[in-house]
């Protein structure tokens, strides 16, 4: 077993003020933690269903997003967040491209995947899936703090952001693919199911 007290640590910083012994309050809840997450190099894949008119497969390329802040007990009059990102991009395919050659490569796919989520064409490499994306829109870094505060007069949440280059890299026919795929979300997003209508109908006046 590993021996460690941040556990110990933690609750004692989290509680409340003792009176069992002579130290004061200040003394037994004031600290501050500094919480530091980095993530690299991952990306957020979507395919449109099969319902939607226009077939698409989008995927948001992060190089690195890093969130940090100050714990602070008693809590601040001010207290801040960071987030900053770099290397976002954009990726879209006009086609509802599948996702064999990536659940081929996952830890333990044969168990949990059917054969045919598996079937990798002859030859196909991760440069070939590669041509049939094209990269729409490109941004370099981005930065924002929110720093919230108690302060009187003062707005309780203020954001502070920074844009880096924004470079969008896609003819026109790969931007209206992008904004009629969008369009398809928006609509089954805001429009009536069939059966939501039915219950509508069917719901006292």
């Amino acid at each position: 077993a590993i021996s460690s007290c941040w556990i110990e640590n933690l609750s004692s910083l989290m509680k409340g003020p003792s009176h069992e012994n002579n130290r004061t309050a200040k003394d037994t809840n004031e600290g501050t933690i500094g919480v530091f997450v980095k993530i690299a190099d991952f990306n957020v894949d979507y395919s449109s269903p099969q319902t939607f008119l226009t077939p698409s497969r989008s995927i948001v390329r992060f190089g690195e997003i890093r969130l940090s802040c100050n714990l602070t007990t008693p809590s601040p009059t001010v207290q801040a967040f960071k987030v900053a990102m770099s290397d976002v991009r954009l990726l879209l395919c006009n086609s509802r491209y599948t996702n064999s050659y990536e659940n081929a490569r996952l830890s333990l796919a044969q168990r949990f995947l059917h054969d045919e989520d598996l079937l990798v064409e002859e030859q196909e490499t991760e440069d070939s899936l590669s041509k049939h994306f094209v990269n729409l829109v490109q941004l370099d870094t981005f930065q924002a703090s929110i720093i919230r505060s108690k302060q009187p007069g003062d707005p309780e949440t203020r954001v502070n952001c920074f844009w880096g280059k924004i470079s969008v890299l896609a003819c026109r026919d790969s931007f209206s693919c992008f904004l009629d795929s969008m369009n398809d979300y928006i609509i089954h997003a805001s429009v009536l199911t069939e059966e939501q209508m039915r219950v509508l109908r069917e719901s006292p006046a």
